[in-house]
């Protein structure tokens, strides 16, 4: 790990970045945020200004010409996200990226072009990766006596009323659809159905590369659920429900898992795993690597969302796009 702190500028105070991303400011190592963006510069002040950032701008590229950081936090919004992305990249800094990354495909490949010619890291945050429920599920499904994984499933629901384009399936179902890929490895092929009457619920067949299948259903009627099955060769399985407690199970037998502590006050940042992110985004510019979830990832990740939305209109399986490109 480098000594000298890695200085990161952050753009964006909205709603989601000051709940999420500023209160984890302190809890993180070897870092130093040395200002703030917002189109709204009063927000910028009063928001960064609670959280340890005490320079504050109102136009983000003045802020990184007097800056000169290693890298560049970003949350404004996915229709933003792309094209910044690739300035911020095309700049000479590296860039960490809400979710989503990107509106479509088309911008996710510009941002993965972006990265390769500038050799930046460009990093989506999907924060699943780095909980400490998945993280502990991932102990168990890579063990040698689980054995190969032959099922992997996923359930999300999302109040709300919200259509495929643009809505519930991409800006809440793309932390499941990231988390499917995850776990099983690269998807090739997908089949959707929808409910008759609208996109509220959307049943997603999936053929993985190496040969598992799986299922993700995402739905947004009522209220938040979410869970995640494992099965392997091995007669093991692993769950997470919720995003916070995993079980594991050795035939129908409870075998270990993670249940949280709610009881120590300021641990939900790493509950739900936007502390984690925060900080392998650090350590990879420190180290001089590639951080989990980085742009190929992300457009694997836009590649299935397109196929299910085509698989939904075409009602056919549809082979997910730019395997190749990406790598996987």
């Amino acid at each position: 790990m480098s000594k000298q702190a890695v200085r990161l500028c952050m753009i964006g105070a909205g709603a989601h970045a000051s709940a999420q991303i500023y209160p984890c400011f302190f809890q993180l190592n070897n870092v130093e945020i040395v200002a703030n963006c917002d189109l709204d510069l009063e927000r910028a002040r009063s928001i960064g200004s609670q959280h340890g950032v005490h320079r504050h701008y109102q136009d983000w590229r003045e802020m990184l010409t007097a800056e000169n950081p290693d890298g560049v936090m970003l949350c404004i919004g996915d229709k933003a996200h792309a094209s910044l992305s690739q300035e911020i990249m095309e700049a000479g800094y590296h860039v960490y990226v809400e979710k989503p990354h990107a509106p479509n495909l088309v911008a996710s490949m510009e941002m993965l072009r972006a990265s390769e010619v500038t050799q930046k890291i460009c990093m989506g945050a999907y924060k699943k990766r780095y909980t400490p429920a998945f993280l502990k599920a991932r102990e168990f499904y890579t063990k040698e006596e689980f054995g190969d994984i032959c099922l992997v499933q996923g359930y999300r629901a999302m109040g709300g009323n919200n259509q495929v384009a643009g809505g519930f399936h991409w800006q809440w179902g793309c932390h499941m659809i990231d988390a499917m890929t995850w776990i099983g490895g690269p998807i090739k092929e997908v089949h959707a159905i929808k409910n008759e009457k609208d996109y509220r619920a959307t049943c997603i067949n999936l053929r993985y590369v190496n040969g598992a299948v799986g299922n993700l259903i995402l739905a947004s009627p009522g209220g938040n659920w979410e869970e995640v099955r494992v099965l392997g060769t091995g007669m093991n399985a692993v769950s997470v429900k919720d995003g916070l407690f995993c079980t594991a199970y050795q035939g129908n037998d409870p075998c270990g898992g993670f249940t949280p502590s709610f009881s120590a006050s300021g641990n939900s940042s790493d509950l739900q795993g936007f502390r984690g992110e925060m900080q392998a985004f650090i350590d990879a510019i420190a180290n001089g690597r590639k951080p989990d979830g980085d742009i190929r990832d992300l457009c694997h990740t836009a590649a299935i969302y397109e196929a299910i939305v085509r698989s939904i209109d075409s009602a056919q399986p549809e082979r997910v796009e730019v395997l190749e490109a990406v790598g996987v």
